[in-house]
């Protein structure tokens, strides 16, 4: 995951100093409404797969998502000069609305190990770049310290949440889910990611 977070279109700008105002309010923009969605999708898969394995690492990441939206609300959006009906009302761009409209699939038509490789895909790489991110942000003035502090809740990898996502899929194997189709849906995440930070540095 180094090389990836590394070539982050972001994390780039970042090193170079050369993040403004108008980077951040589109991160964070895109924080809430990509957050909102995983809330939406993982909760969906709690209902749809109750066994306690697959139901765990749902709920945790349920869980550490709402802790991000709570941080997000509560200081980044205000101190990236935007209101919630700055959120809300302006369409989505295309990028992003492609990337909910993934997230929303996985929540009603993945099976546990597809949606536990998404998670495992997702998080590795967004660990990765957030980790560097968060250094990187502390030495620039247009990231406000709240934004920073939103990224600090992504700097150490969750190493209890990537053993939950690898024995759901385990778990979902010996159910019988088709192998190739759980590595096919976890390979869409790497490019989405990649045009999430192209939307958010403006490319």
């Amino acid at each position: 995951m180094d090389a990836y977070a590394e070539s982050s279109a972001l994390f780039r700008l970042a090193r170079k100093g050369e993040v403004t105002q108008e980077h951040v309010r589109r991160l964070v923009t895109g924080e809430y409404h990509c957050t909102g969605t995983e809330i939406a999708t993982y909760g969906a898969l709690i209902n749809r797969f109750r066994h306690e394995v697959p139901a765990g690492l749902f709920a945790h990441t349920v869980h550490r998502l709402a802790q991000a939206r709570k941080k997000l609300l509560n200081g980044a959006v205000q101190s990236a000069g935007l209101r919630l009906e700055d959120l809300t009302d302006p369409p989505l761009d295309p990028r992003l609305e492609r990337i909910t409209e993934f997230l929303s699939w996985v929540g009603l038509q993945a099976g546990p190990a597809e949606a536990a490789a998404v998670i495992h895909a997702d998080y590795t790489r967004w660990w990765a770049v957030c980790r560097r991110l968060s250094s990187a942000a502390r030495e620039q003035s247009a990231i406000p310290e709240a934004v920073v502090e939103y990224l600090d809740l992504f700097r150490e990898e969750p190493r209890e949440m990537i053993g939950a996502a690898l024995e759901t899929i385990d778990h979902g194997l010996a159910l019988g889910e088709d192998e190739e189709r759980i590595v096919r849906t976890a390979r869409k995440v790497e490019p989405f990611m990649t045009s999430y930070f192209h939307l958010v540095t403006g490319d």
